[in-house]
């Protein structure tokens, strides 16, 4: 619409030696830019995933990155929670196979994908070498959410330190599966709402283009 069909309007309004409405010429110069400057918008495309690209080769740069999704409404919370579950889950099946502690935990730190939490690994293996045990030490990184703080030091109080990090993958996990339905049935209305307005807003401004031309006088 915006590349075909309202092009075709400007040729109507020529024709008709009528004025061009507000919202027509607005519509006009959106799809004047987008067929003559497209090969702009591809390069900026282009430069931007080479930046990316670039900022996540870095340790520095995916840290900044990593600590930034953290901090996002919704989808952070949802990136932790696919952390720490992932971290349970394995490190709780390396403790069950009498894996031991710290060799288990440098093993989780590469199963990691953030950086920030993968980072965190390093001060929680110094902290089970002093004899802190896990709990403490995670708690003291703050990157884990306090539930899971908490069933860890329920887990190292009883002496079931491994069916407890099972336990909280399990529950992160049914977790994630809620959340991800509640986002997909949050998101579709929204989708559905924002394009409806989006193209009735584009059908508004052609049927008043085309009233206007029908008011000019012959």
């Amino acid at each position: 619409m915006i590349t075909f069909v309202i092009p075709k309007f400007a040729e109507i309004f020529d024709n008709a030696g009528a004025p061009v409405p507000l919202p027509m010429k607005i519509m006009l110069g959106i799809s004047g830019f987008l067929t003559g400057y497209w090969w702009l918008l591809l390069l900026l495309l282009v430069f931007l995933a080479v930046l990316v690209y670039r900022l996540l080769r870095s340790e520095e740069g995916r840290l900044t990155w990593d600590r930034r999704v953290l901090s996002l409404p919704l989808i952070g919370n949802m990136m932790q929670r696919i952390e720490v579950s992932r971290f349970s889950r394995t490190l709780g099946t390396l403790l069950k196979s009498a894996v031991p502690m710290i060799q288990s935990i440098n093993i989780v730190r590469e199963v990691i994908t953030n950086r920030v939490i993968a980072s965190s690994m390093e001060a929680v293996v110094s902290g089970v070498k002093k004899g802190e045990g896990l709990a403490k030490p995670i708690k003291n990184s703050e990157v884990f959410p306090p539930f899971s703080v908490h069933l860890l030091e329920v887990g190292e109080e009883t002496g079931r330190l491994d069916d407890m990090l099972l336990q909280i993958a399990d529950t992160y996990d049914r977790d994630l599966r809620v959340s991800i339905k509640r986002l997909i049935a949050l998101f579709e209305p929204v989708i559905i709402l924002v394009m409806g307005l989006v193209i009735g807003l584009m059908v508004v401004s052609m049927l008043y283009s085309i009233f206007s031309i029908n008011e000019v006088p012959l």
